[in-house]
């Protein structure tokens, strides 16, 4: 099993908000339109976690989402 991003306070992807994550990696901004994600624009970016988006987006499947997100941040390509 691979290793999640962990942001600089230790936090896995998955428990950042969005707008934490843009912050940090703003190359991963085009993945949100990519899969259709209302994510830029919208009041809940500082609140709303990845968690949130596989729960609100019923189209997005957050663990290929994540992983792709991880390739792109890390340069490598995901399992």
């Amino acid at each position: 099993m691979q290793k999640p991003i962990m942001t600089t306070n230790e936090r896995p992807l998955a428990e950042m908000t969005i707008a934490e994550a843009i912050e940090q990696w703003p190359e991963i901004a085009s993945l949100f339109l990519d899969h259709r994600l209302a994510c830029f624009g919208c009041d809940m970016v500082g609140f709303c976690t990845f968690a949130d988006i596989g729960a609100y987006y019923a189209h997005v499947d957050l663990p290929a989402l994540l992983a792709e997100i991880r390739e792109l941040v890390e340069g490598r390509p995901s399992p």
